[in-house]
Parts: C-alpha cells; structure tokens; sequence
C-alpha cells in the first residue's frame, strides 16, 4: 500500500522491459490505459484493492504468467463494473 491516489497514468505503458505492476492496496480511479496492452513482457499486474478502478481489461493486454489482475476481476471487466 503506497496511498497512491488519482488515474494511472499513460506513460506506464511506455517502458517497453517492465515485467511486474504492482498497485494493489491504494486509492486508484478511472480505467487501465490502454497502453498497458503494448507492454510485450509482462508478467503479473496487481490492481486490486482500488475501489475506483472500473471498465475493461485494455485490448492487448496478456500476462506472460498465469497471475490474476485481481481475484474480483470477472469477464474482463474490472470489479464487475462499468465506469460512470
């Protein structure tokens, strides 16, 4: 838990080598960029624990392990939710 707050930013999606996203635990809102699917070596991506994150799994975007974005995610939706 960083207390991170606010949308995640675009531009996590430009590190071509990243392999690990952890955001668990925080105050994230708004939708995962689509430029996360762009991310070609990925390995595990936790976003759980944000109550404001809504919307779709970015088209693209597949984990090179089988770890989950988060236990609540279903059907590629987020927490089974749609944003306002």
């Amino acid at each position: 838990v960083n207390n991170l707050t606010g949308t995640i930013p675009t531009e996590l999606g430009a590190p071509t080598r990243l392999t690990r996203i952890y955001l668990d635990g925080n105050q994230l809102t708004g939708t995962l960029p689509t430029e996360l699917g762009a991310l070609p070596i990925l390995s595990s991506m936790w976003v759980c624990k944000n109550p404001g994150l809504c919307g779709s799994i970015p088209a693209g975007l597949t984990l090179t392990s089988q770890a989950p974005y988060c236990p609540t995610t279903t059907g590629g939706t987020l927490l089974g939710s749609a944003c306002p």
